[in-house]
């Protein structure tokens, strides 16, 4: 894996930190185009972390100056199409947005040869998105292609301001911005991230004294309806359950020798808002 911190300048320059970062490590170039009067566009494609895989993710920004509106949208793909739009793009997730701005970002990019991560801070909320593979509880012969796309939201007229459920991360999903490729070539809808969205013990506890308790960030696909009940699928790579007790946003933990970045859910800091991301 590979990550960077930093400060980029606007949405647009942190679009091109992302592609920088993946070029260097092992991700295509699909697609790259810059406009200062218009949209930037980038689509990189992987073959997985088996080496053996074929899907792209993709980035394209979008603005509205008269509404001070700066957002990317993203979605992930299992065919890549040169002479295809953005999105028109065949076999690829609905379309999901990260809301942003065009004045400075720091920001937290990492990633490895199935997925891509980025977290950014805009003024007072954080923003997160998740594309690629999770890691997955299944052999590729079980699951061929599990490539997803995990944004905040699918409102194209919302932005970093936004306080509702059109605006939420991975870590407690409130609205349709995440889909995922499944075994019959559709992609489906997860229902439920563990231990975050469960009515269980080690969501309602706190951080002990001494130390500070992660656990994988896990997506499940349950249903009443059998045909739809897919049970726990996987985990998002980097991504852990942090209690907001005692935890201040956009901060470093050191845990087990390890490096976390502290991460609330857009503009939310109850103890269930939280997430850990790894620095890996």
């Amino acid at each position: 894996m590979a990550w960077e911190m930093g400060t980029a300048n606007g949405y647009k320059d942190l679009l091109k930190k992302v592609h920088d970062l993946a070029l260097l490590n092992g991700w295509t170039v699909e697609r790259y185009t810059t406009d200062p009067a218009g949209f930037d566009e980038l689509i990189l494609s992987t073959t997985g972390r088996s080496g053996q895989e074929f899907y792209t993710v993709g980035f394209k920004t979008e603005e509205d100056p008269a509404a001070d509106r700066y957002n990317v949208k993203i979605m992930s793909a299992v065919v890549y199409a040169n002479t295809l739009t953005f999105e028109d793009q065949p076999q690829r997730t609905n379309l999901q947005y990260l809301y942003l701005w065009q004045n400075s970002i720091p920001y937290l990019i990492a990633l490895d040869s199935g997925h891509i991560r980025i977290a950014a801070a805009v003024s007072n909320s954080f923003h997160v998105c998740y594309l690629g593979a999770p890691l997955a509880y299944a052999s590729l012969g079980h699951w061929p292609q599990r490539n997803g796309c995990f944004g905040e939201g699918t409102a194209a007229n919302a932005d970093w301001r936004t306080q509702s459920d059109a605006l939420s991360t991975l870590q407690y999903w409130r609205n349709d911005a995440r889909q995922i490729y499944w075994i019959d070539d559709t992609y489906i809808t997860p229902s439920l991230v563990f231990p975050s969205m469960y009515n269980c013990a080690l969501s309602k506890c706190g951080n002990f004294t001494d130390h500070i308790s992660l656990y994988p960030l896990m997506l499940a696909a349950t249903s009443s309806d059998s045909a739809k009940n897919h049970g726990m699928l996987g985990e998002f790579a980097g991504c852990y359950y942090l209690s907001g007790s005692g935890i201040s946003a956009w901060t470093m933990i050191q845990n087990g020798g390890r490096q976390f970045l502290a991460v609330p859910n857009v503009f939310r800091n109850g103890q269930n808002d939280f997430m850990a991301l790894e620095l890996i």
